[in-house]
């Protein structure tokens, strides 16, 4: 009976893979198709009911850049996620998650903070495709705040605020090591360098590395864990903006990290959401003296981010777009063959360091002081839609 159920199982998951490929249009089939995959699933992972052959209830389906789908079901009375994968970025990207969930659950400084957390109810691999399925934490997108503005520094701070809890209770203060900054930067520039077509590569991935390397070593810094993409699309808050109720999609999580970077990609991010514009243009603009405004100045206090120089504050802000840019393309090779999004987020950030590295500039400076070329704002590219690559989930809901 066990090799049946196995093999009625693949049949589904089969099933499911062959009509994706011919439905394409159909919102009706392609909403059966789900439901078909997401019924094999919970039966592979034992979490339908005994004798319930109801089809469960679909809320909602996401598919990532790297092409994993994420399908919310209803499950008698609560709601669970299932992640899906048969890529093998997918299936690397949903593994590290279920190990980062269960590091999570099991560490002792965490306590109330876990229910902020989804919990992985079953992972497993059906006819190699791999799931998890995990709890659903409840609230509202922060980015949806994002667009009222008298609920938007609301929300701002309460994320950062969330994120202090988060690295105090992981964190630990020491200095940063040569070892650390390897572990934090050498796969990154690795994959920077293979992105990058210029001639001139080698010299200003190296010369980022010194850099980083320079700004960083010896300087002492809270150490512990960081979300690793942290923005308003992970965070989840109340209605009024007030709380945050929960964070998603920990896959880019690290347990000895800068908990600064968390901070830096949210005000980012929020940023190049609030600008139209590209996370890319807002590094470009901070390196080129522009400063921080006002509220992000708020989102890095309430976050706890004390930066010791401006050579610290620059070291940051560089890790925190490395690892930003890094993610999206080791997301999808996509990425590096979008010019768009390449020159925006890549090559204008990287002639900003050519730029500073002869002449040096302020971070936090005031624009007037930076080189004239330096000053020059970047404009959203009205020929690409309102904001691609600062989404870096990548995800589109589907139809």
């Amino acid at each position: 009976m066990k090799v049946l159920i196995e093999e009625l199982l693949i049949d589904g998951i089969r099933a499911s893979r062959r009509i994706r490929r011919k439905i394409v249009g159909d919102p009706a089939l392609r909403a059966q198709t789900l439901v078909q995959e997401a019924t094999t699933v919970l039966a592979a992972a034992g979490l339908r009911p005994h004798g319930d052959e109801s089809p469960p209830r679909l809320r909602l389906a996401e598919r990532t850049d790297a092409g994993a789908l994420i399908s919310f079901v209803e499950l008698e009375r609560d709601v669970v996620v299932i992640k899906t994968a048969g890529s093998p970025s997918a299936r690397a990207s949903l593994d590290r998650e279920a190990r980062v969930l269960h590091a999570l659950a099991d560490h002792p400084g965490l306590a109330s903070f876990r229910r902020l957390i989804p919990a992985v109810l079953a992972e497993g691999v059906v006819d190699e495709t791999s799931y998890v399925v995990i709890s659903a934490v409840p609230g509202t997108a922060g980015s949806t705040f994002l667009r009222h503005p008298a609920l938007r520094r609301r929300a701002i701070l309460a994320a950062a605020r969330a994120a202090r809890d988060l690295h105090t209770r992981t964190g630990r203060t020491r200095a940063i090591g040569v070892g650390d900054v390897d572990r934090w930067t050498k796969d990154p520039l690795r994959r920077l360098a293979r992105a990058i077509q210029s001639p001139p590569s080698g010299a200003l991935i190296a010369g980022v590395e010194q850099e980083l390397r320079e700004g960083l070593v010896g300087r002492e810094a809270t150490i512990g864990w960081i979300h690793g993409d942290y923005w308003f699309g992970n965070v989840l808050l109340s209605p009024n903006a007030s709380a945050v109720l929960g964070l998603v999609d920990w896959d880019l999580a690290e347990p000895a990290a800068l908990p600064s970077c968390d901070l830096v990609h949210l005000a980012v991010m929020s940023r190049a959401i609030a600008g139209r514009s590209q996370f890319g243009d807002v590094v470009t603009n901070l390196l080129d003296g522009s400063g921080w405004p006002a509220l992000d100045r708020e989102i890095l206090e309430a976050g706890g981010v004390r930066f010791q120089d401006e050579r610290h504050e620059r070291s940051v802000l560089l890790i925190t777009w490395l690892r930003h840019v890094a993610a999206n393309l080791a997301q999808s090779a996509d990425y590096s063959r979008r010019k768009v999004w390449m020159r925006r987020n890549v090559d204008e950030v990287l002639r900003s360091l050519e730029v500073t590295h002869r002449t040096p500039s302020r971070v936090s400076g005031n624009p007037d002081r930076a080189p004239d070329q330096a000053r020059r704002r970047r404009q959203p590219d009205r020929s690409t839609r309102s904001h691609p690559g600062t989404e870096p989930s990548g995800r589109r809901v589907l139809g």
